[in-house]
């Protein structure tokens, strides 16, 4: 255009010379661009340094090197061209190829590797929020609450926390009614301490306790449970179970103390009139515990003895003795028609 307006211009063989020159920059960028050789990239770079092509030959150049030998690209041309404007370029160019081939790999190792390596930088960035796609595609596709819980722990501050969280506060309450853990309860009370269903969940753990103690019956899981639930409703069942456990005077003596009106005290004292099984105390304890789960048993027992040392009508007497009762008249009534049962009484002390 410029030699067409001025065919007559000084700077017109000058301006001819330019057009040549970029010409012939043109098409050997043409032709070595498309070579993919390295020699003949390099070539060109010695040939045409004023090439307005030199820049993108040196990045594919980079490129190349990348792909044949990954960071010695980096170390060879950033040594090369330390000292020139091309560095930073350099530079730029291996992190978007790292960054792009870390990308294709879809490894959440690699990835964060990358992160942890490039931290700071803009292509930090760019890979955390591609992790985070990947993350919340994968979760849900597998609805895995492993990863709903690592998604959450690393990005607190995502826009899909309430969603993945709100999916994992489902998947772990499914997973309490299916499976009733200690872990799942903890866990779900932990994450989720003003859930609507903390309430319930709190009492359903509770009991779960209290089942399990109650199952193990030994006296270290039964202070364990006091220790957990030092208010619980069961603590003087708990205790009662602990001195039966125990199985001494002292134990039993100390209960009754504590606990003088107990609805226990019926099965502590009849442990302790084993400790001293006499005629009087049997008595006694029938009189006092007509209703209690160890009255049928004193009564057998006190009928046996009886029987054994010559007063097989001794229970038809006994209805007239401080037995008003009409359950525990039944009862004797009942056992005076049964055999007593052939065992051996000579440690009871009948006097």
């Amino acid at each position: 255009m410029f030699i067409d307006k001025y065919p007559e211009n000084r700077f017109r063989n000058e301006a001819l010379n330019l057009i040549e020159r970029l010409e012939s920059y043109r098409s050997e960028y043409e032709k070595k661009i498309t070579s993919n050789s390295p020699s003949e990239l390099e070539e060109y770079l010695e040939i045409y340094p004023d090439s307005p092509y030199y820049k993108e030959i040196l990045l594919k150049l980079v490129e190349l090197e990348y792909e044949a030998k990954s960071n010695r690209a980096f170390t060879k041309y950033i040594k090369k061209f330390y000292n020139t404007e091309y560095k930073e370029i350099i530079e730029d160019k291996v992190l978007d190829l790292d960054f792009n081939k870390t990308l294709k790999s879809k490894s959440k190792y690699r990835m964060e590797n990358y992160i942890e390596d490039h931290s700071g930088t803009k292509y930090a960035q760019a890979m955390k929020d591609s992790l985070i796609e990947m993350d919340y595609r994968n979760i849900k596709e597998e609805n895995s609450t492993w990863k709903m819980k690592s998604f959450l722990n690393n990005y607190p501050d995502s826009k899909y926390y309430k969603e993945i969280n709100d999916l994992l506060f489902v998947e772990l309450y499914k997973y309490i009614i299916e499976n009733k853990t200690y872990t799942a309860y903890n866990e779900f009370l932990e994450r989720y301490p003003d859930s609507k269903y903390e309430s319930q969940l709190r009492s359903e753990l509770y009991n779960l306790h209290y089942e399990y103690v109650i199952k193990e019956n030994e006296v270290e899981k039964y202070n364990e449970f006091l220790t957990k639930f030092p208010n619980t409703e069961h603590y003087e069942e708990i205790e009662s179970l602990i001195a039966l456990k125990n199985d001494t005077i002292e134990d039993y003596n100390a209960f009754l103390r504590k606990y003088p009106n107990s609805q226990y005290s019926d099965k502590i004292e009849y442990h302790i009139f084993l400790e001293n099984p006499n005629k009087e105390n049997y008595e006694a304890y029938i009189i006092k515990y007509p209703h209690s789960e160890y009255c049928d048993s004193a009564l057998k027992t006190l009928n046996n003895t009886l029987f054994y040392i010559g007063f097989p009508e001794v229970m038809n007497l006994m209805k007239t003795k401080n037995y008003t009762d009409p359950e525990l008249i039944e009862k004797i009534d009942n056992l005076c028609l049964t055999p007593p049962i052939n065992i051996s009484y000579s440690n009871y002390n009948l006097s």
